[in-house]
């Protein structure tokens, strides 16, 4: 684990850009801060911080029949106002901020099901202190949560599709509230908002890929009839609005996610990444032996009618929302693992210095 993480931070810090603190070859692995110099969240000084707007309902879903691991993660059905639980924690240096520091926004992983939290979930929590220690500014996003999975195992319920866009919309809509603090300077930190990083680990990581990767057009093309269902992927409900034009996402450490294309470009994924213009970094993780999302490629079919699982009516506006039915031997999208994406940017989109994968 030790070797892996300090992998991970050497290619990572090899995308950022030179800051006062030294991050020269030989001290990428080390860290510039000790464990007494990390400002942790606490209840006093560096509490949690919330990031949806302020009397603005954001309805967050509940399933009985929401399971992980075997465990079943919610007692009751319900749809009830969650914008209180759009929280991060931050964890930054406690020094006198004369330079900005890049910072790193993590999502946790957990399949958005509602046993997990972004403070018990895959090292988030190891991962925001280790970054600190190496002169970031990094976030821990809670974000909305909670699906049914199709109990045959092949295809994707209507509640995981919302379920992910739920949780691209609030992660959006952290990014916009942390720049929008920064730039009011409302914050005891000081980040470089042209200098932000993105990461997850497994459904986290497929979040930072669409936010990184994906306009809003192209997250329209990914799901299908959800705006009208859920609203606009960066809908005005949280506490900050700052403009894309106003930070830039330099990178993403994608720790084996998976990212989808429509089946209509699953022969060309180039053309459909291309339609943004501004696509960052990316370093990728995967495990050779991923049974959840392969090392290569893998059809996602979307459960079919009569099936319960291709609709959904909790915490939805305008009725049902029903997912496409493209036959039920018929791809929907097309899933592309961390190696098959490097392939395709590599080959098509010519950023050989930009993309760097390690299988693991």
């Amino acid at each position: 684990m030790r070797t892996t993480f300090q992998t991970i931070l050497i290619v990572i810090l090899l995308t950022a850009k030179t800051f006062a603190q030294d991050f020269s070859c030989a001290n990428l692995s080390k860290e510039i801060y000790s464990d007494s110099e990390i400002k942790k969240p606490n209840t006093t000084d560096n509490p949690v911080m919330h990031y949806g707007k302020s009397n603005t309902q954001l309805l967050d879903v509940r399933y009985t029949n929401d399971f992980l691991g075997g465990n079943q993660c919610s007692k009751t059905n319900g749809c009830a106002d969650g914008s209180d639980k759009l929280q991060y924690q931050v964890y930054y240096p406690n020094i006198t901020y004369a330079t900005p520091l890049p910072a790193i926004i993590l999502f946790h992983g957990g399949g958005f099901s509602d046993c997990t939290n972004f403070t018990n979930s895959d090292g988030m929590v190891t991962y925001c202190t280790q970054f600190a220690k190496r002169g970031f500014v990094a976030f821990n996003v809670e974000y909305r949560r909670g699906r049914i999975e199709d109990t045959a195992k092949k295809y994707t319920s209507a509640s995981d599709v919302l379920a992910l866009y739920r949780a691209v919309q609030d992660a959006r809509g952290a990014i916009r509230t942390i720049v929008a603090r920064e730039l009011s300077k409302s914050t005891p930190y000081r980040i470089d908002v042209n200098n932000l990083f993105l990461s997850g680990a497994s459904s986290g990581s497929v979040i930072a890929l669409d936010i990184g990767f994906l306009t809003p057009n192209m997250v329209y093309q990914i799901f299908p009839d959800v705006k009208s269902h859920l609203g606009a992927i960066d809908t005005n409900n949280y506490a900050g609005n700052a403009t894309t034009s106003s930070y830039t996402i330099r990178g993403i450490l994608n720790l084996w996610g998976g990212a989808s294309v429509p089946v209509n470009y699953a022969n060309n994924p180039e053309d459909f990444f291309l339609q943004n213009p501004h696509l960052p970094v990316l370093i990728a993780f995967q495990g050779g032996s991923d049974n959840v999302v392969k090392i290569t490629t893998d059809n996602l079919f979307y459960s079919t009618a009569p099936s319960t699982y291709a609709s959904e009516s909790s915490c939805v506006e305008g009725g049902v929302y029903t997912l496409p039915d493209n036959g039920a031997k018929n791809a929907d999208l097309k899933n592309l693992a961390p190696k098959v994406c490097m392939t395709y940017f590599l080959q098509h989109l010519k950023f050989p210095v930009n993309f760097i994968l390690i299988v693991i």
